[in-house]
């Protein structure tokens, strides 16, 4: 034969219970699961944020931008944020990066979730497009007049000033 709790003290239990489980609900954070592009990378065109859960209410066009992106280059910098989804974000540059630009990615400040959570985890993100390509060393075709190989540059940029 086991023992009972008197109703009020069940009642107390499943209500501490209940306590807990609220608390540690509303604790949990918003994050960043995954952001790209980091590190050195040729091509960008936009930074893509995932969140490990909603970060806005679907379908909210209103919403505001949870992260900052700043560059060293203001004019490469321009583009517009949008929301791909609750928990997808994503800043479209308005052309790629040109070489050697640098990027910054931070929290936008005050920015919460729908249900109260502050934007938590790695105070910033950086990123750069990295430098021009140099020229790139090939066998071509010989002409059949019995002219040498040449080089053909490939660049992602313009060439500097003649020296």
């Amino acid at each position: 034969m086991t023992a009972s709790c008197p109703p009020s003290a069940a009642l107390r239990r499943a209500l501490i219970a209940l306590g807990s489980l609220a608390v540690a609900t509303s604790a949990q954070a918003l994050t960043i699961s995954a952001l790209s592009p980091q590190g050195e990378v040729s091509r960008v065109s936009q930074v893509v944020a995932k969140f490990n859960e909603d970060a806005v209410r679907f379908g909210d066009a209103g919403a505001p931008d949870p992260l900052r992106v700043d560059c060293d280059n203001a004019a490469a910098v321009r583009g517009q944020g949008r929301w791909r989804g609750a928990r997808e974000w994503v800043y479209q540059f308005e052309a790629d990066l040109p070489p050697g630009v640098r990027c910054r990615v931070t929290p936008a400040a005050g920015f919460k979730s729908p249900t109260g959570a502050d934007l938590t985890g790695a105070k910033s993100y950086q990123f750069n497009s990295g430098g021009p390509f140099g020229p790139q060393r090939g066998a071509h075709p010989a002409p059949t007049t019995g002219e040498r190989q040449g080089v053909a540059p490939r660049r992602n940029a313009g060439a500097g000033a003649p020296t």
